[in-house]
């Protein structure tokens, strides 16, 4: 694993930003290679914002689960896929709701509950297999379920395309395919997605890596750092993205971006982890990680569900709140 367990603590924390920033830069090129090659070939506007755009937000995501669970890292895979959920809908969701007064209630309602039935479903899933492999310490979540988790992308995604969603694609001022634009030679494109995504690949590789002999060197586990730090790391395109729709008054999509990162982290991330090899479940997922995570989304639910007019700033202010206790649990449990 890149032998990082010999680096001086100070050389693993600048891998941890070093790996991130590759991380995020090249997750951030292939979106926008792939909205390229997409229009050079045809698909749709619509197509491309609910498949293509919504995929490349989440690959930061993807590709460092996966990365750790081809490692042995289940914990850190799935501590990522569930905090970068919690990161978005407490952090980010609650920052755009207490920066903007113009988050409009009653819009991405099914979004909401969309986002809040996925987390349902892993937390079920994680209990079910509490309650019947009867293990008070750790289990696995078996590569079946990833599966079965990936089947329900296939669903999810097939429905998106079908324009049968109210989320609009999180567009961004500087993702390429505008209209007009003079298209680079498809090989071109070729060229430069894979370029993009070898440094995606290679981000994630160092990110897991540095995480890793971090947890080693200072005896935190590995999940406490997934749903903390890395989960924050590979959410900065969606906290990028909240930034720059407040900017323009156009907070409607920064909202549509998390919850439609929420699913993704959920159905993709989880899945394809997975998938890859069976995740191992801490004590810490079933009664703190998971039981946040679905609270926070049931409050989102409610705060775009009831009444019109826009969000209360407090409302944000509240998840706020909500991922500061949870972050100080997270660290008094183990300091």
């Amino acid at each position: 694993m890149l032998h990082l367990s010999e680096w001086s603590a100070w050389l693993l924390w600048a891998a941890v930003a070093g790996g991130t920033a590759v991380l995020v830069f090249g997750a951030r090129h292939a979106v926008s290679f792939a909205v390229r090659l997409a229009r050079k070939i045809g698909m749709s506007r619509l197509a491309i914002g609910a498949t293509i755009v919504s995929l490349g937000t989440t690959a930061p995501e993807a590709f460092t689960s996966v990365t750790a669970a081809f490692l042995g890292e289940g914990g850190l895979a799935l501590g990522n896929g569930v905090g970068s959920v919690i990161c978005n809908a407490a952090l980010i969701f609650g920052l755009t709701c207490l920066l903007s007064s113009v988050v409009k209630r009653g819009v991405h309602v099914r979004y909401a509950y969309l986002q809040l039935a996925a987390g349902l479903l892993l937390a079920a899933a994680v209990f079910l297999l509490f309650v019947f492999k009867n293990i008070p310490s750790t289990l696995l979540f078996p590569r079946w379920l990833g599966a079965l988790f990936l089947a329900f992308l296939a669903a999810y995604l097939y429905h998106q395309a079908a324009g049968r969603t109210e989320v609009p694609p999180p567009e961004e001022p500087d993702v390429a395919g505008r209209s007009g634009e003079r298209l680079p030679p498809t090989p071109l494109l070729l060229a430069g997605l894979a370029g993009a995504l070898v440094l995606v690949a290679a981000g994630s590789r160092l990110l897991v890596g540095a995480v890793v002999a971090l947890s080693g060197r200072y005896g935190v586990p590995t999940d406490l750092l997934a749903v903390t730090m890395v989960a924050l790391g590979t959410s900065l395109p969606e906290l990028a993205v909240g930034i720059g729709a407040i900017v323009q008054k156009q907070a409607d999509i920064a909202v549509g971006n998390v919850m439609g990162a929420n699913v993704l982290n959920i159905l993709f991330v989880v899945g394809a982890s997975a998938t890859a090899s069976p995740l191992e479940v801490g004590p810490q997922f079933l009664y703190l990680h998971l039981p946040t995570m679905v609270l926070i989304l049931a409050a989102m639910a409610v705060f775009i569900r009831d009444g019109k007019g826009a969000i209360p700033r407090w409302q944000g202010g509240a998840l706020l709140g909500v991922y500061g206790t949870y972050l100080f649990v997270l660290f008094k449990t183990v300091l």
